[in-house]
């Protein structure tokens, strides 16, 4: 081929600095820079390198959108809110189930499926418990984030 830019795979992946052809084949395909010609493949480097430059560029300003979108907590505000709002339902849910399971302790026939719903009882009250916990910690990081924002 006449143009300088474009080499074989061998020579291409010596020149960029990777090993494994497979991945170069990948890499080069997926940036539009493999080029197969009789069944041979060549690399077109211009071609690669502004691919790889152009990732770069979207992973970077990737980060920097996700930067936005999170306090320094580094917890997303939609994620947040999407808790938040879930949350007074759920615990409702879970305090209607700790309901029926006090009276199953009151209903019980034997001693053993006493004990069993007991544990069940103690496993549902420790879950709300960890239910109100987070949704009170969810709110304080809400609530800090948009004071954050607020002093910007």
């Amino acid at each position: 081929m006449e143009n300088q830019n474009v080499l074989p795979i061998r020579k291409a992946a010596e020149e960029i600095g990777i090993p494994d052809l497979e991945t170069l084949r990948k890499a080069a395909k997926k940036f539009g820079a493999l080029i197969i010609v009789a069944g041979l493949e060549y690399v077109d480097r211009a071609r690669f390198e502004d691919g790889v430059k152009n990732e770069v560029q979207a992973k970077a300003e990737q980060a920097e959108r996700r930067a936005k979108t999170k306090g320094t907590i580094g917890r997303s505000i939609g994620l947040l809110r999407a808790r938040i709002e879930r949350a007074p339902g759920l615990i409702a849910a879970k305090e209607g189930i700790i309901s029926a399971v006090r009276k199953q302790v009151d209903e019980a026939e034997n001693a053993y499926e006493k004990k069993r719903a007991k544990k069940t009882l103690k496993d549902l009250e420790n879950g709300l418990k960890k239910q109100k916990a987070n949704l009170e910690k969810d709110q304080a990081d809400l609530d800090k984030i948009l004071n954050e924002e607020d002093e910007d």
